[in-house]
């Protein structure tokens, strides 16, 4: 057996699951939301957003009221959105403009 750790069949394995699931997914999203509940992320949010930021995918970063969003998600985020969870009109309603806003600056470049 290797010491690679790149070479375990698991780790194989889910790098063949992203290849074929999770990239052509991202590939073929207009917009990626990237969801920040205030616990730690994990392993699977982080391969997601590296992959929206490696696809130059417009981010709509939808976050708690009250969760700190760290910085570099912050300026990398093309919206960031807070989610009222007794309000999920609202929540829906400002997506919705984000995605709308993102939709017109595409758009005008």
């Amino acid at each position: 057996m290797s010491d690679d750790p790149y070479q375990d069949p698991q780790w194989l394995e889910y790098a063949d699951h992203v290849k074929k699931e999770l990239i052509p997914k991202i590939k073929d999203s207009a917009v990626a939301m990237a969801l920040m509940s205030g616990s730690d992320p994990d392993p699977k949010q982080a391969v997601e957003l590296g992959y929206m930021i490696l696809l130059d995918k417009p981010i709509i970063t939808v976050v708690l009221p009250g969760v700190k969003i760290p910085g570099h998600l912050a300026r990398v985020s093309d919206a960031i959105v807070e989610a009222d969870m007794d309000d999920p009109k609202g929540t829906s309603a400002r997506i919705a403009a984000a995605m709308q806003q993102i939709d017109a600056t595409k758009v005008e470049n």
